[in-house]
């Protein structure tokens, strides 16, 4: 009887977050935004339909374990190298300068200093799982934002780890002194470090065997098994779940079995976070808000605003352009999935009191389900950001004003300007080099741009979609102007900026789906180039070439 009851109840939760789900879409509200409502009908103080709310707790856990797994399998320790000054240094700013401000307040509020880091670590971490959604639906994680974002959300759920062996010692249960803390973190620095090399020398040898037999349901068994296998050995080892998964993953993501891997559990993982966004939309007590509605929304607010300020300040100290630190900004400006899971530990260790647990769930719920409108505005809202000219030159992020001398102006002429330099603008730059044609990369990643500078090569630091990085280029003495840049809004407004400066210049635009090419046509474009127009035309012609071979 108690199985039937449960399933009842998981049948309730599913098919009334389905409805909501389906009636938010319609309304152009996001999709995990309609599962957190949904949980928040079914709890405890909703409806009141889910009396088992611990059996949802726990497939939500095994979500958080999924999700970090996809994670680890999409970030491959070699595509990590690519982001280390972003991860590293983009994230330690934003995290450090999040916990020690939330700190700040707190003390001026009367907690203490124990009580004052960990709100700080609460509110530092950001949604992996909501961010990277929203990203991806805009065909953004790789433009100079998301990548920062990227780096800076890998680089919190790596943090989660020391927060965690951390936060039981601020509150007192277990010994705080420095060398029991070197000695938690020198234990998951080892942890660490054999779960890499295990997953690099040893798994890859297991999966061939399992993949000998053809056996697509033993492959998914034995890929299963690595996730939760090394989760829980590292939670055995006093560490958590989620860090075992996401190690588990980066192990496999080397190795030629990620890809599949990946693949195979992708169903798992959304089906499973589903129920996680659920599960904390059950946390979610409504009659906090009711009581001080006021209180709660000035704390969103706060929440929101002071996590943008802050991940923008640490773009612009990490000298990206003002555009691209303010969109970083808004992706990170929510709570994160993790909050939910170290607030336990928290309240284990007596730092957060149940009224304080019922505020902060309140405030982060509400942080998440707006995030994905924020993205989605984003670009609008990061319109002015080149107004911030007296920043920009106080924290010397261009690199526009270096360029432009007379020299420089006399040699760019009749030459041709690329904005971007991934695969299709290396793939240009290699034919306007034979063709004789001169050209003139901009470029928004300083790293990139500063070794090809050193190079000998004609690059510079700038962001395309700021009319003076546009003049500096010699916009007005080009031959043309391509936007192979992966940022879509970016490109339709470093357009209109180009089409405003020079109207008959030939300008050639590359989006990514077809649906936006009318738009851009629109704006002035003179070419475009539809990534998914060119894919689908490649794919047939080549289909037809193997049929009917000539």
């Amino acid at each position: 009887m108690h199985t039937e009851q449960l399933l009842q109840e998981l049948v309730l939760v599913l098919a009334i977050a389905v409805g909501v789900v389906v009636v938010l879409t319609r309304l152009q509200m996001p999709t995990i935004a309609g599962f957190i409502v949904a949980g928040a009908l079914v709890g405890p103080s909703g409806f009141g339909l889910a009396k088992d709310v611990a059996l949802i707790e726990s497939l939500a856990e095994g979500g958080v374990v999924m999700l970090l797994f996809t994670i680890g399998l999409e970030f491959s320790i070699a595509r990590l190298k690519s982001f280390w000054r972003l991860l590293a240094l983009g994230g330690g700013l934003q995290v450090g300068l999040t916990t020690l401000g939330v700190a700040g307040l707190s003390v001026m509020r009367g907690y203490t200093w124990q009580q004052s880091i960990f709100f700080g670590f609460l509110v530092s971490l950001s949604s992996t799982a909501i961010v990277l959604r929203a990203l991806a639906e805009r065909n953004e994680v790789d433009a100079p934002h998301g990548r920062m974002i990227v780096g800076a959300l890998i680089f919190q759920d790596l943090c989660v780890v020391p927060m965690m062996l951390v936060t039981p010692m601020l509150g007192g249960s277990v010994g705080g002194g420095a060398v029991d803390v070197l000695l938690a973190l020198g234990k998951a620095v080892l942890l660490v470090t054999l779960t890499l090399i295990i997953g690099r020398r040893v798994l890859p040898r297991i999966l061939f065997r399992v993949a000998a037999t053809r056996k697509r349901e033993l492959f998914l068994l034995a890929v299963l098994l690595v996730c939760v296998g090394v989760a829980w050995l590292t939670s055995m080892s006093g560490l958590s779940l989620a860090l075992g998964a996401f190690l588990a993953g980066i192990a496999l993501a080397d190795s030629e079995y990620g890809a599949h891997a990946l693949s195979e559990v992708l169903p798992f993982r959304e089906a499973l976070a589903s129920l996680f966004f659920i599960s904390v939309g059950m946390l979610f007590d409504v009659r906090v808000v009711f009581e001080d509605p006021v209180g709660i929304a000035m704390l969103v607010l706060l929440v929101l605003g002071g996590k943008t300020v802050v991940a923008t300040a640490a773009s612009l100290l990490m000298r990206l352009p003002p555009r691209v630190a303010v969109l970083s900004g808004l992706g990170l400006a929510q709570v994160g999935e993790f909050s939910f899971v170290l607030i336990g530990v928290g309240m284990t260790a007596k730092l957060v009191s149940e009224p304080e647990r019922r505020v902060f769930v309140a405030v982060a719920v509400l942080t998440m389900v707006v995030t994905p409108l924020l993205v989605r505005l984003g670009p609008r809202l990061a319109a002015g950001a080149a107004r911030l000219k007296a920043l920009e030159l106080l924290l010397g992020t261009r690199g526009v004003t270096e360029l432009v001398t007379p020299e420089a102006k006399k040699r760019w002429t009749q030459h041709v300007i690329v904005a971007g330099w991934g695969v299709t603008g290396q793939r240009v730059t290699q034919a306007l080099t034979g063709a004789g044609v001169p050209w003139l990369v901009v470029e928004l990643n300083p790293s990139v741009s500063a070794a090809k500078s050193k190079e000998g090569a004609p690059f510079f630091f700038g962001d395309v979609t700021s009319e003076e990085v546009l003049l500096a280029a010699g916009i007005e003495r080009a031959k043309a102007l391509l936007l192979l840049i992966n940022d879509g809004e970016g490109a339709r407004r470093a357009l209109r900026v180009a089409r405003q400066l020079c109207p008959d210049l030939p300008i050639l635009v590359r989006v990514q789906f077809q649906r936006d090419v009318d738009e851009v046509k629109r704006l002035g474009a003179t070419q475009i180039v539809a990534a998914e127009e060119e894919g689908a035309s490649a794919a047939m012609w080549r289909a037809l070439e193997m049929v009917n071979p000539a």
